[in-house]
Formats: structure tokens, C-alpha cells, sequence
């Protein structure tokens, strides 16, 4: 599933920035964007013909087990990013009105601390190469000789979860004040809401160390139907659709109007 996710996100996401009738805040595209990379490196064993090997190669192990520390913030921090950016353009009647500057920081701050752990992770298991082990499950490579960033990550992700649930409690308010109108919408809604904490909360159980059917891949199965709810979710609206489906297009028909508003169901 993380495969389906990877390249559906990634379909995505060619689909805003190819096509003229589809317009995504810049929010929207980093959320795409980092499901994109925790979904290649969480089907990195399988991408690279690696996973039925018990002895994957070492340095593809090495960059799995430094990106699978780095995603669970990364995601995190793309979810809260976006959602304050949706609720915000709610709150002005769905006119995205935020300057270049408050995008740009909106964009980058969700990488900086992944980046800072990324570069952590790396260092650490190039320098302790026994540490990076193929975890029970078969599924991942992890590092071993990490306990203090796992904890980090753990408090980090937890930061981010509180304002996430808030934000997610009052977007689904605004959704519901109009739900005749909008009941489709809703459902898309309560699903995305749903599959994001899920994911959030999976991850911080993982990197806590808790045995919560590791050796079976539970978690990772659990944490990979965010992804592949997200494509559904956003590959199921109208300007998605319609830019999908050129063909039936007529040739006198006007291109959709770009309008300044994202959406999130």
C-alpha cells in the first residue's frame, strides 16, 4: 500500500503543477510531497528489489533507517501546516490572502527538524553500521542505537498532534455548519481527519518501542492507509476529475477558471 501511495500522491501532485485548471495552496503540496517520500522509503526494501533478501544491502538500509526516522515529524508537521492554512482561508470566506513570505515559511519549517534527524540518523548508522538491522517484521531496516532521537521524535510528534486535533475539530465544525450542502465532502473529511491521527499516533507508538504486532508489520500496514486514504480522498474532487479526464473536454468548452481558494475535500 505504501507503493500505491507513493505514486498516487506523486500523480497527484504532477496533476496541480502541470495543469492550469487545478490550483492547490503551496500547503497542499507539501503535505502530497511528504507522503511521497515517507511512502518511497517505507517501500524502499520492496522499490529496490531488496525486500525478500534476509541480508539487504547495507547503504540501502542505511538511507531507510535515517528517512524512516525523519518521516513521522515530516508528516506531522505538513498535516498541522496544512490544516492551519485551511482553516485560516475558511475563516476569509476561502480566499487564500497570505503573503509570499508567510507560504515560504509555512512551506519550510515542516523540514527542518526531519532534516536536522535525517542528517542524525544517517551519521549515526554510517558511523555504528551493526546498528542498522532489518526490523522483525522484514518490512524496514531501522537503527537500532537511536533511543534519545526516537524519544525526541516521540515528544515532537506529540507537540504537533494537540494543535493538529484542534485544528481538525474546527475544520470539521465549518464543514458541518453547511453539511446539506456539503455531505460528500464531509464524509472525505472525516476520513482524511481519521487516517491523519491514526498515523500520528501509530508513530509515536512505533518509535516508543512498544511491541504493538511489530513483528508482523501492523504498524506499518495501519500507518500506510493514511497515505492511500489521502489519494483517495484528493483524487475524488471535481478539478482533479475533470483534469484527469482531458478527453471529454469539448473543444469550445472554456478552461476552468483558477481560482484563488484550496481545497481540502
Amino acid at each position: 500500500m505504501h507503493t500505491f501511495g507513493w505514486i498516487g500522491s506523486l500523480s497527484l501532485l504532477l496533476t496541480v503543477i502541470c495543469s492550469s485548471a487545478v490550483n492547490r495552496h503551496l500547503t497542499w503540496m507539501n503535505l502530497n510531497f511528504s507522503w511521497i517520500i515517507a511512502c518511497f522509503a517505507a517501500a524502499l526494501l520492496l522499490t529496490s528489489g531488496q525486500l525478500f533478501k534476509d541480508t539487504p544491502n547495507s547503504s540501502i538500509c542505511l538511507i531507510q533507517s535515517s528517512t524512516m526516522l525523519a518521516v513521522p515529524s515530516l508528516t506531522a508537521g505538513t498535516t498541522l501546516s496544512f490544516l492551519w492554512i485551511e482553516i485560516k482561508c475558511r475563516a476569509q470566506d476561502r480566499k487564500a490572502a497570505t503573503s509570499f513570505q508567510w507560504d515560504a515559511a509555512l512551506a519550510l519549517m515542516p523540514f527542518i527538524f526531519p532534516f536536522v534527524f535525517l542528517v542524525i540518523g544517517f551519521t549515526n548508522g554510517y558511523q555504528n553500521p551493526s546498528s542498522v538491522i532489518l526490523a522483525p517484521s522484514k518490512m524496514a531496516c531501522i537503527n537500532t542505537n537511536m533511543p534519545t532521537a526516537s524519544q525526541v521524535t516521540i515528544a515532537y510528534c506529540t507537540a504537533l498532534m494537540v494543535p493538529t486535533v484542534v485544528l481538525s475539530f474546527l475544520v470539521n465544525l465549518e464543514v458541518y455548519r453547511h453539511w446539506k450542502e456539503t455531505l460528500a465532502k464531509m464524509i472525505r473529511l472525516a476520513v482524511f481527519m481519521f487516517f491523519s491521527l491514526i498515523a500520528v499516533v501509530i508513530n509515536v507508538i512505533v518509535a516508543s518501542g512498544a511491541n504493538f504486532g511489530t513483528a508482523y508489520g501492523v504498524p506499518n500496514i495501519l500507518v500506510s492507509l493514511a497515505p492511500v486514504s489521502y489519494v483517495l480522498v484528493f483524487a475524488t474532487q471535481k478539478d482533479i476529475i475533470s483534469a484527469w479526464m482531458f478527453w471529454r473536454r469539448r473543444n469550445h468548452a472554456q478552461p476552468l477558471e483558477k481560482s484563488p481558494t484550496i481545497e481540502i475535500v
